[in-house]
């Protein structure tokens, strides 16, 4: 598939902007997707049988959650497996964002403005980074991780993403099923999205590819169904910060209802009815990889 690598898209510097977005950090934190339960679950199940917890309580003494944007995904749902959790962005706007919905005690929030990450050497249990590695210098990244896990900690990088759709509550005996994925791709081309994106599209394949630590490996696909309506799916997409860049622009044609468009399209469905009447059942994949510090053959 060509996702559109190559393009002209925003630089690193535009995406960087666009993201310090007010409005964008508020409408990120109300509608993206949260992400399945099962994604804590398993990273901490294997994280207890390669180091299991020495506090009494059993939980881990910290975790750091890279690009953790408002908090309420990636960070929030650790927060019983670790005694203190630190959650850092390059966006002051969704750490603004971060500390209002915080709902954790032991949880706190950070801006950082580089890529070394404010905590000292050796002091981390575990590294987290939901559906945001893609915007990060892997080189610099692993090093960073190398730098402050302690000796046997682990990095978990993870990417949600939604593979098919069917309709529900439309027609009854319905069962057409549309593969969204080239849907998504087509969009994030239509607003010439920074090529970073489509690595993330792809599961993290590529950038696990370039991962140099030799005890990475990937952990169980989580496969999940959610019913969303067709506005919900349309109210995710929306916090894309290149479609609100392209948004401030005189469209003539909007990328986001052509998404819509095409899924109704796939579907066969009535296009006269509304967004929140047409009800999908969507599988999202969670794609996780781990690498472990110091590991020895």
């Amino acid at each position: 598939m060509n996702h559109g690598n190559g393009m002209p898209g925003i630089s690193d510097t535009e995406l960087i902007r666009v993201y310090e977005d007010e409005n964008l950090a508020k409408i990120y934190g109300k509608y993206r997707l949260p992400y399945c339960s099962s994604v804590p679950k398993e990273i901490m199940q294997f994280m207890r049988e390669k180091s299991p917890a020495n506090n009494q309580d059993g939980r881990y003494a910290r975790m750091l959650d890279v690009g953790c944007g408002c908090g309420t995904l990636s960070t929030q749902m650790f927060s019983k497996y670790f005694q203190s959790i630190l959650g850092v962005d390059i966006s002051e706007a969704k750490i603004r964002q971060a500390k209002l919905l915080n709902k954790s005690e032991n949880i706190t929030f950070e801006v950082i403005h580089s890529h070394k990450f404010p905590v000292e050497d050796n002091s981390i249990d575990l590294i987290t980074s939901g559906t945001s590695i893609h915007f990060l210098d892997i080189k610099e990244f692993e090093k960073e991780c190398q730098r402050v896990l302690k000796p046997g900690g682990i990095c978990a990088a993870f990417a949600l993403n939604s593979r098919r759709a069917r309709s529900i509550n439309i027609h009854e005996n319905d069962s057409s099923c549309i593969s969204l994925e080239p849907m998504i791709d087509q969009f994030f081309v239509d607003i010439e999205a920074h090529p970073s994106n489509f690595e993330s599209l792809d599961g993290n394949r590529p950038i696990f590819d370039r991962i140099q630590n030799p005890s990475k490996r990937w952990l169980k696909e989580i496969v999940s169904e959610k019913e969303l309506s067709l506005q919900k799916i349309k109210d995710t997409f929306q916090t894309t910060g290149e479609y609100v860049m392209m948004k401030k622009r005189k469209l003539t044609v909007d990328p986001l209802e052509i998404l819509a468009q095409n899924i109704e399209k796939g579907l066969q469905l009535d296009q006269a009815l509304v967004d929140e009447d047409i009800m999908l059942s969507v599988e999202l994949v969670m794609s996780t990889f781990v690498f472990i510090k110091d590991y020895l053959n």
